[in-house]
């Protein structure tokens, strides 16, 4: 399927309009502003459909600052064709969108069920409530009215806040688009939005799950959250994985210790998810910078671009591939190349230094990793740094009732480095090997060793002069 590519110098605003043109009645289109004419958006969005005169229009509704408390279940868009736009005030404070009652499930603050939808420039105010959603595109399996697939849905330069309650909450989440039946969600923008005290217990801050495809999650701000930042999920519905996406340029920091449930997540994590673009994203204070796994067994992460980010001081790993013990599942043919990653595995467990490298590979299946290139990447530890590892990896066999045991995997790992710069000024633990103790010494010329238990070509470069930040 080909990718809709979208450039960010005002390109955002043409694509949606050609996208409109050939979707909606764009030559006659209709104004509504609040509270002019309605005092809420519920009532805007009614007229919206009822009104014959704007049968087959375009609809646009301007909401003007002001805080907008929508009873029932809050804000729901289920009209196409409709662009939501919130107007600031003078202080560039945007509208704010809360919801009166929250009750039962999908408890959205704002839901999409529509395509040609455009939401912009809003607050979204979840009120701390447990379970809630701050934004919500759902294809539900009971969704028997949806017959078809949602398609050209902008979610731009929103604020998310205050979702979810402090280690109590069960399930809650920032941006959401999931679809669970065959239609899919597709063509798909998220951007420019900034995410912050999210609670979020077992679920995320944004997420892409299921049949969701050619999706684009580009220039979000994402901070004080206590689980992942962008999560791309697939075969959590048995046999749906979402694909063809990309996530460019994002900013995601500082991970909120405190949840039992998931502690060290990571900042962008593709579980189970294929043939995605990860570009120009920095990732700081999470537990990993970037993860591919999938915590299905048996189920395959693939085509992967990991490259032109930054990942640092991040309490597990910088770059993890794979999971261990249980979650046995695959990633192969994924690429990992021209990324900057430093100072990571900095967090405590039970009071030790959990150290899991600068680059984290586990398998424990045969196969586990197939076809992983890690190639021109940057991976350093400057002076006065606790952590050791460089590179860290578990290359095991997992069999039923031997707990956490690792049982050497007489396979390699099917990762290969190339042309990678490494640097720390005493190279002594830098390599772990699972089990494997000839890694001992601080000399940097370990090529042929480490070329036994991964491919490890002699471009790769040693350096103890390394950057100071």
């Amino acid at each position: 399927m080909r990718i809709l590519k979208l450039f960010f110098t005002g390109a955002a605003v043409l694509v949606f309009a050609t996208t409109c043109i050939a979707q909606c009645n764009d030559t006659e289109k209709r104004v509504i502003e609040v509270p002019e004419k309605f005092q809420t958006i519920k009532a805007a969005i009614n007229e919206a459909k009822t009104n014959q005169d704007y049968k087959g229009k375009k609809v646009t509704i301007k909401v003007k600052y002001g805080i907008y408390e929508e009873d029932g279940k809050g804000v729901l868009i289920d009209r196409n064709c409709l662009d939501l736009i919130g107007i600031p005030n003078d202080k560039k404070d945007k509208p704010v969108i809360k919801r009166k009652n929250f009750q039962g499930h999908e408890q959205a603050v704002v839901k999409i069920r529509q395509s040609d939808v455009r939401l912009e420039g809003f607050d979204i105010d979840a009120q701390r409530e447990c379970n809630a959603f701050g934004i919500l595109v759902l294809i539900a399996k009971y969704d028997a009215d949806i017959d078809k697939d949602l398609s050209n849905i902008f979610i731009v330069n929103n604020t998310v806040r205050d979702v979810g309650k402090e280690d109590s909450c069960e399930d809650a989440h920032g941006i959401v688009a999931w679809s669970a039946k065959p239609q899919s969600i597709n063509k798909l923008w998220i951007e420019k939005n900034t995410l912050h005290h999210l609670r979020l217990g077992k679920s995320e801050t944004i997420t892409i799950k299921s049949n969701v495809q050619d999706f684009h999650v580009n220039e979000n701000v994402i901070f004080d959250t206590d689980n992942i930042g962008i999560d791309v999920i697939g075969f959590e519905d048995d046999s749906f994985q979402a694909h063809d996406g990309e996530i460019i340029s994002n900013q995601i920091s500082d991970l909120r210790k405190g949840n039992s449930v998931y502690p060290n997540v990571a900042g962008i994590y593709i579980d189970g998810g294929s043939d995605v673009k990860i570009t120009g994203n920095t990732v700081n204070g999470f537990g990993l910078g970037v993860q591919l796994a999938s915590e299905r067994v048996n189920a395959k992460v693939s085509g992967i671009t990991v490259n032109g980010n930054t990942f640092s001081n991040n309490l597990v790993a910088g770059v993890g591939v794979g999971h261990d013990t249980t979650q046995r599942g695959f990633v192969e043919n994924c690429k990992i190349s021209d990324n900057t990653i430093l100072n990571n595995g900095i967090g405590l467990e039970n009071g030790k230094l959990i150290d899991g490298g600068q680059i984290r590979l586990k398998s424990y299946v045969l196969g586990g990793l197939k076809d992983i290139s890690i190639e021109h990447n940057t991976i350093y530890i400057t002076s006065g740094q606790s952590v050791k590892h460089l590179i860290y990896t578990e290359n095991c066999i997992w069999n039923e009732g031997d707990g956490d045991k690792c049982t050497i995997n007489p396979q390699r790992l099917g990762a290969a480095f190339s042309r990678n710069t490494f640097c720390k000024l005493d190279y002594t633990d830098a390599w772990y090997v699972r089990t494997i103790d000839e890694f001992d010494g601080s000399d940097s010329a370990l090529i042929s060793k480490l070329n036994k238990y991964m491919t490890f070509a002699d471009n790769n470069i040693f350096s103890t002069t390394c950057p100071s930040k």
